[in-house]
């Protein structure tokens, strides 16, 4: 309970600090992704940022479906939970370290990635202060973790216009309690708190796609599915 409150308090922090972000840049779309996941007439986009000076920094899948979906059922047909409900998603590359709350859903404790497509997991820290010490088994890998001396926020772009990270809001509700819209962005970028917004405003360059992140340090890519 005492962990519950504290996450509370940040939250009702940051929400008084509602952030919104604009950037300039070439125009980077839905149709700059080569990743997807699932199947239907609506269509969001899952950013991850983070922020670890390891490029590419900032990777890119899409997520197709009918009916109702939020970000929950996002995160986890791309990434899974890592837990013992749905360990893994579709993307072998991607491991993700979600910490349940009973009714009020999952929240994201650690985010990783296999950047040299050699293997590689992440071993956990502890939830707490300073022992949120977790670290990717393959150095040469993306992985970072925390609450209390780092954290992941969370980031919206519902501007609807096909161009990603142009307009980037802090969310004001969990993954769970997000309803997806057809065109919207989920991004997540790891810092202290509040957190940094995502990086955005792609500029391609030759054999990939890069993410130049405006006022933030570092490039961020697209992730390109394995074997395509």
């Amino acid at each position: 309970m005492e962990r519950l409150k504290m996450k509370s308090v940040v939250f009702a922090a940051v929400f008084v600090m509602f952030v919104m972000v604009g950037t300039a840049g070439a125009a980077f779309t839905f149709d700059d992704i080569e990743y997807w996941v699932g199947s239907g007439s609506n269509q969001a986009a899952m950013v991850i940022d983070w922020n670890d000076g390891k490029d590419p920094q900032s990777l890119a899948w899409g997520y197709r479906w009918d009916g109702t979906a939020t970000g929950e059922d996002m995160i986890m047909a791309i990434a899974g939970t890592g837990d013992g409900y749905t360990p893994y998603g579709d993307d072998m590359r991607l491991f993700a370290n979600l910490t349940y709350y009973g009714g009020l859903g999952y929240a994201v404790f650690g985010l990783g990635y296999d950047l040299d497509g050699d293997g590689g997991s992440f071993i956990s820290g502890e939830e707490g202060y300073l022992t949120e010490t977790g670290y990717a088994t393959d150095p040469d890998d993306h992985y970072r973790e925390g609450w209390y001396t780092g954290n992941w926020s969370y980031w919206w772009d519902e501007d609807f216009n096909d161009t990603i990270g142009d307009s980037w809001h802090f969310a004001p509700l969990g993954l769970s309690s997000h309803v997806l819209t057809n065109g919207l962005v989920d991004g997540w970028s790891f810092g202290g708190l509040p957190g940094e917004p995502v990086a955005a405003a792609p500029v391609p360059i030759p054999g990939a796609v890069w993410l130049l992140g405006s006022g933030l340090m570092g490039l961020a890519g697209l992730r390109r599915k394995p074997g395509a």
